[in-house]
This record gives C-alpha cells, structure tokens and sequence, in this order.
C-alpha cells in the first residue's frame, strides 16, 4: 500500500467560468498511459451553477477526482497552493485547464519526480500553429522556461520554499517560484519529452487588453520592489526599448527637410501602420490553417492597424511616471491582505 503512495501522483488545475476546453482536458487524462493519479480539480469561481456542471462533467470519468471550491476567483497562486494542501501524494503535477497533456505526460513525471527523485520540473508547452499576438493565443515553448501549465514538483520541496506567491498572477507566479526554489538551492530541471499541447486561440483585438492596468503595475513595483527576480526589469526594459524606436521614428523623420512638417510627421506613421498590415495579412494566412471556431471582422483588423502603434508609447509614459511616484510613496506599495487576490 505504501509502495502504491508513493508511485502516484497529484495532478492540480485550477478552473474558472467553465471553460468548453476543460472537457478535453479531463479526456486526455482518461487517455494517461500512467493510470495512478488523482485530480485536483479547484474551482476558482463563486458561481454555483458551474459547480453543477462540473460535477456532471466529471462523472464521465472513473479516476480519482477531488473537486474544491474557493467560491471567487482568488487568482491562480492561491488557487494552486489550495489544490496542493488537498494532495494526497507527494509528486504534484500542474496544467491548466486550457491544455491537453501528451499520453505519456504522467508516465514522464512518474520518472522525474519519483524514480529520479527530482525536486521541481518543466516541459516543452506547444500548439500546433504559432502563436501570432495580439489575434492568435498559442505557444511554442521549447527552452528553458518555467510555466505552470506544464511543471511538476515534489510536494515536500513546495512546500519547503512556500508554494506559490499568492499576490502574482498573468504568470509573474511562476517566475517566482523558479528563482525561489533556485534561490534555496535547486534550480528546475527541463525535461525535453515532457510535452503539453495549448490550442491556440483566436481572440479579438482590444487595445484595452494591451495597456497596464493600475493593479498590474502595483504588482510590478512589488516584484521590482521586493522580489529577487534574475529578469525582474525585463519588462521596463523591453517596454522601454520598444518606446524609444518608436520615439527615435519620429524624430527622425521630424529633423528631415521635408516641404512640409505634416509630410515630416505623416510618415513614421505610415511606416508604423505598413508594419501592422503586414502582421494582418501574416494572421490572416494563419487563421485559414487552422479550424478556429470564430473569426476575426474586418473592422477589427483596421482598429488594430490604427491603434496598436500607439500601446507601447502609451505604456512607456505610464510605466515611468509610475515607478517614480511609487519609489517616492514606496511604503504605500506593500501588499495588505486585503490585496492578495
């Protein structure tokens, strides 16, 4: 019986609103060839009726399934660090509910995290058309990065460096846990055939979407603030460095002697705009390759054409003048209770 413990593993995923791809998620685990596992399954949202039918959804299905509530979307740290208190086993195993595992996923982490006795790990996370932002949602995961939706741990070592930081989110939480537990002195190793499939999806553009949200940035000054992330200014950086070709664009064609200053500043926006069509047409092709079950109008192809040169000039502006006022009133930046989400 012991033996039995100690060869299984926990998977946990974390659920909100029901997603149609959970269904397909819990049908390749079904198709394991590894068969001693249980499921995790924490439902990250209030509403009551979703409930209902993820137990009706479940039923189908004759592997262990703990279905827990957090009755609000908590975010996926604490969503995950719940799922693992409830674990019966010490190799915990994390995807998302938006993945389907390769068959042979839990046999690979049965080798790792049991056999091996390896501490933490990672795979390949892949679609099968590339990712195209901001119109096509998909990956190509092949290096060494660390992501959730394909990771695995032993529960001992989890636990031993804190679980996940429950104030992060929009993947800031893996990051951290990587350069923790590599902090306390076990980096992660990445396993090349350890492989997690993410459909792509197709979604409509909405510059809303692309530009820093107050709540975001907060949780960036903490990371920036209090976090010993290796790549913690990488996104300053890059923001940056996006901002200022752009801004250097303009200049440019600013201080040429053009016959008109119109003509002088009408340019890099054309330049800007060309760029954007180019990436349309690039989508278009792509979303003819695959059986996405929407589309994308025509509409909204031109108000990202339009708009989408404009994100990074917008962020740059209020990222900076954030991080000045925030290091000014630094102590107001801490995150209470109250913020952890």
């Amino acid at each position: 019986m012991n033996n039995q413990l100690e060869q299984s593993i926990s998977v946990v995923v974390c659920t909100y609103n029901l997603r149609p791809s959970l269904a397909k998620l819990l049908e390749s685990l079904n198709h394991q060839t590894y068969k001693n596992f249980e499921l995790i399954l924490v439902d990250n949202g209030p509403f009551e009726e979703n409930r209902k039918h993820i137990n009706l959804l479940c039923q189908h299905y004759h592997y262990p399934i703990k279905i827990i509530s957090l009755n609000q979307n908590s975010g996926p740290g604490i969503g995950r660090n719940f799922g693992v208190k409830h674990a019966s086993f010490n190799a915990i195993a994390f995807t998302d509910d938006d993945c389907i595992p390769d068959e042979n996923w839990l046999e690979v982490i049965k080798r790792e995290i049991i056999e091996h006795h390896k501490q933490i790990i990672a795979g390949n996370i892949y679609s099968k058309i590339p990712p195209s932002p901001p119109f096509i949602h998909a990956f190509y995961i092949s290096s060494k990065v660390f992501i959730t939706a394909n990771a695995a741990f032993s529960k001992q070592w989890f636990e031993q460096i804190g679980g996940f930081d429950e104030y992060l989110n929009d993947w800031a939480e893996d990051f951290e846990i990587a350069e923790k537990s590599k902090l306390n002195g076990i980096d992660f190793d990445f396993i090349e055939d350890l492989h997690v499939n993410h459909p792509p999806v197709l979604k409509k553009y909405k510059i809303t979407d692309h530009l820093m949200s107050y709540r975001f940035l907060k949780k960036y000054f903490y990371i920036i603030k209090y976090k010993k992330y290796q790549y913690k200014h990488y996104l300053l950086l890059q923001t940056t460095k996006k901002a200022l070709l752009k801004i250097w664009l303009f200049i440019f064609f600013s201080l040429l002697p053009l016959p008109h200053f119109f003509i002088n500043f009408s340019i890099p926006f054309l330049i800007l705009m060309v760029h954007s069509t180019i990436k349309v047409i690039k989508v278009n092709k792509l979303i003819h390759t695959y059986p996405f079950n929407n589309s994308i109008t025509l509409k909204n192809f031109v108000y990202y054409i339009l708009t989408f040169w404009a994100i990074d000039l917008l962020n740059f502006a209020y990222i900076t003048s954030f991080l000045i006022y925030a290091n000014i009133f630094s102590t107001s930046y801490h995150p209470r209770k109250s913020d952890v989400k």
